[in-house]
């Protein structure tokens, strides 16, 4: 195609492909129109065969936006390379149909390629919904055990302001998911590698880029928030072959950003038995670092408080922080000689297995050759992670029954089970139901959480169905109501508003936004007489969790993961294989619901039993045991570490 001249064409053409979520995308057109310079863009939408409202939401926009059809998806690659193709902007700007740029976003971006000719991408950052960071750029990382090179987003789960997170850097790839590349540059390398289905093409752009000599820039002044993956399982139905294709291109071309420790660390002294350390060289106490993503005011999650409640119950001084400000990339080995006294021996990282390799990986090999890292997998959602990201640890802790097989997949695994935090969620019971005017009803309740993202199993189907059966089971007239409670919704009110949907104007059902009053999921289930979570109990969720320990029954799918903890006895439990689609279980969960309605003692006995059997699953006493002697352990087998360093 022959571009206009310079002075008719556009500084940026921002080409977004679209394959359903009308919402995400309508939401990222509107942030988009308000946080760009008009006159500055174009925006060419390629529509990859959506099914849903897309085609009409397209159809009715206006200004400087082309729109590309396919009556079929063709995956992210093959859509922006038809973007690019009808482009007239100097630069390309590749978006996701689920970011939402902030005002200033595109700016930057312009400005770098601008005026430094030998950059050849840009890469911007992202933020979760929670505000945390989702992408600061990409490492590449070389797992040992299966020879293999991997991308991991670069300081995932850090708080935005964070120095790491606010320095530009040259790296060797950034997502595509908001990109910039000149247009000339972008046709020269031939764009994106379509032989790739919505993974790893924007890691082999760059390394494409970067073998024609330009630089890879992440460039933090350009911020956006990502949803990311909302397309659901469809994006990672071929996580395995693009792997394969990434290797086979630039297995051997590619130097990795690091090393996989899990064929390092096999070599440590002591690592299979742990002999007793050196008289007089026993490990400081207060070398424990609990480490991991707060929130953006500061505040520990979840994990990390159930690891500090943990080593002070086993007797081990420690701290708490955000683990990007404790643990500096430059921070001194806690043995080191430079009589600076700072101590980082031992290291409970408390994230996803996925963040704790970014987290290892952008601090390099030399971090971690002489310290310990315990990755603390704490409440995990049901999408897990390949055995490679458990491998990065010295070992693995979890704190979930239902994630007891992934153990094996780290060097040491051991398995804890821990009931909500001690503070737990029941004392607003009484006040929700006075709230809400249900304390003399039948209170079914459920829970949808939009701060953690979206997952193959999407809490949105566990309120979603809880208010189609409720209204197709009880009246006005009934002494019944459904409170279905929402958190991280404040900015994504698209999301609730299929609730609302759905549940029409029964004036039995209450959609409520707990986050202003403080309040989360738990504390709603907890407060009520029968917890509707379908998918979120799979792998026992706080909610769930919470409900059972306060002596509330949870309405659910029969589940692998539940067992034995979740059971007939203590639980109202549906059969998946009668429960296919979703108008079958929502016929399946009505008739269960007219079931704990007839049959008040029979709630009550499982109420009982949920709360009985929670409280004798709960190892409490294990679990502390477990920690100081692994703590112990590890600090012997650092001993023997400073000793071999100073002999």
């Amino acid at each position: 195609m022959e571009l206009p001249d310079d002075q008719s064409r556009p500084a940026a053409s921002i080409v977004v492909p679209v394959w359903n979520n009308v919402a995400y995308t309508h939401a990222c057109l509107v942030r988009l129109a308000g946080a760009t310079p008009a006159g500055t863009y174009e925006v060419v939408l390629v529509d990859n065969g959506s099914t849903d409202a897309t085609p009409e939401l397209l159809a009715g926009l206006s200004g400087d936006v082309r729109v590309v059809r396919n009556d079929q998806n063709l995956g992210f690659a093959r859509a922006c390379n038809q973007g690019a193709e009808v482009a007239r902007g100097r630069y390309l700007v590749f978006l996701n149909n689920d970011t939402e740029p902030h005002p200033g976003w595109l700016e930057p971006l312009i400005e770098v390629l601008e005026t430094e000719p030998d950059v050849g991408v840009v890469g911007s950052k992202l933020l979760f919904p929670n505000g945390l960071v989702q992408h600061a750029g990409v490492l590449l990382v070389r797992d040992v055990g299966r020879d293999e090179l991997h991308g991991y987003h670069r300081l995932a789960g850090s708080v935005p302001d964070d120095a790491l997170v606010e320095t530009r850097a040259d790296l060797q790839a950034v997502t595509a998911a908001a990109l910039a590349i000149r247009s000339e540059l972008f046709a020269e390398i031939g764009g994106f590698d379509e032989a790739y289905w919505n993974g790893n093409e924007d890691v082999d752009l760059c390394l494409k880029v970067r073998a024609a000599g330009r630089r890879v820039v992440y460039e933090p002044r350009s911020t956006l928030t990502h949803h990311e993956s909302v397309s659901g399982p469809e994006r990672f139905s071929r996580v395995t072959e693009n792997v394969r294709l990434l290797n086979e291109r630039w297995g051997e071309r590619a130097a990795p950003d690091m090393v996989g420790h899990n064929g390092v660390y096999a070599s440590v002294p002591g690592s299979a038995g742990g002999a007793e350390g050196r008289a007089g060289g026993r490990l400081r106490r207060d070398a424990v670092h609990v480490v991991g993503p707060v929130g953006p005011h500061g505040r520990p999650g979840r994990t990390m408080a159930l690891a500090a409640d943990l080593l002070a119950a086993a007797g081990v001084d420690h701290d708490v922080t955000a683990y990007h400000r404790a643990c500096p990339p430059d921070l001194p080995p806690p043995y080191s000689l430079n009589g600076t006294g700072h101590s980082c021996g031992i290291l409970v990282v408390c994230s996803e297995p996925d963040a704790v390799a970014s987290f290892l990986a952008e601090r390099g090999p030399g971090f971690v050759e002489d310290r310990y890292v315990i990755a603390f997998w704490g409440w995990p959602g049901a999408l897990v992670p390949e055995p490679r990201a458990l491998g990065m640890a010295h070992e693995l802790w979890i704190a979930n029954p239902a994630l007891h097989a992934y153990a094996d997949s780290a060097s040491v695994g051991i398995s804890l089970f821990l009931p909500p935090s001690p503070d737990g969620p029941f004392a607003s019971g009484d006040e929700i139901r006075s709230v809400t005017g249900t304390a003399e009803k039948l209170t079914f309740t459920a829970a949808l959480d939009l701060s953690a993202g979206p997952s193959f199993y999407d809490t949105f189907d566990d309120a979603a169905i809880a208010i189609a059966a409720f209204t197709r089971t009880f009246g006005p007239e009934d002494r019944a109501h459904l409170l279905v409670g929402v958190t991280g919704g404040r900015h994504l009110p698209w999301r609730v508003q299929p609730l609302m949907d759905i549940a029409g104007d029964h004036p039995a059902v209450s959609v409520l936004d707990l986050d202003p009053a403080g309040l989360t999921g738990s504390h709603l289930a907890a407060a009520g007489d029968c917890h509707v979570a379908l998918t979120g109990a799979r792998g026992l969720a706080p909610a769930p969790l919470a409900a059972m320990q306060a002596g509330v029954p949870i309405l659910a799918l029969i589940d692998p993961a539940n067992p034995p903890v979740v059971t007939t006895r203590n639980s109202f439990l549906l059969d998946p294989a009668a429960a296919g689609g979703t108008a079958e279980c929502v016929a399946l969960t009505a008739d269960v619901m007219r079931q704990v309605a007839a049959d008040p003692i029979g709630r009550a006995g499982r109420g009982r039993w949920a709360a009985d059997d929670i409280a004798r699953r709960d190892d409490r006493g294990r679990a502390v045991r477990l920690v100081g002697d692994r703590i112990n352990r590890a600090g012997r087998l650092l001993d023997q570490l400073a000793g071999a360093a100073r002999g």
